[in-house]
């Protein structure tokens, strides 16, 4: 009974006319795109549902001759100078943070600044995380494990 079934699917599906992906997605018989956005509309839209743009009517519109209007020179940097990085700055080769170039460690992830040593560097307390601790001290590895299973019983 099972090959009966089978058999009257497969026969079902050959019945079936394909389609092609280009039929799938043709525009319906009216669309009109969006010469601003590129939105195809309904053939009722007078103007584009995404950007507002009339749609056009078919007849060529007159060139209109653009006027930019004159933008007096300002003394004011231009965005890339406002966004260069500082003389002797440094970029991290982990994170790619643009560092100053006094720091010796990159202040994300506490990288060492290229051709410095982790001799020449003081240590000042702070862990290889950039000086972030979570949880409490802990004295050694086996406290810690104990006091790591304390906090989960206590937050389940």
């Amino acid at each position: 009974m099972k090959n009966v079934l089978f058999s009257a699917s497969t026969e079902k599906t050959a019945d079936v006319k394909q389609v092609s992906l280009q039929e799938m997605f043709k525009p319906k018989a009216g669309t009109w795109t969006c010469q601003t956005c590129m939105i195809q509309n309904g053939p009722e839209a007078s103007v584009c549902v995404a950007c507002s743009t009339r749609k056009p009517s078919g007849k060529p519109s007159p060139v209109k001759e653009e006027v930019k209007p004159s933008i007096p020179k300002t003394d004011q940097p231009s965005l890339a100078e406002l966004f260069k990085p500082k003389s002797g700055s440094w970029s991290c080769e982990i994170c790619l943070v643009t560092n100053d170039a006094d720091k010796l460690r990159c202040v994300a992830c506490s990288t060492l600044k290229p051709g410095v040593k982790a001799e020449d560097v003081k240590q000042e307390g702070k862990a290889a995380t950039g000086g972030l601790q979570f949880g409490t001290q802990s004295t050694g590895t086996s406290d810690s494990l104990l006091s790591f299973f304390q906090m989960c019983t206590v937050h389940m």
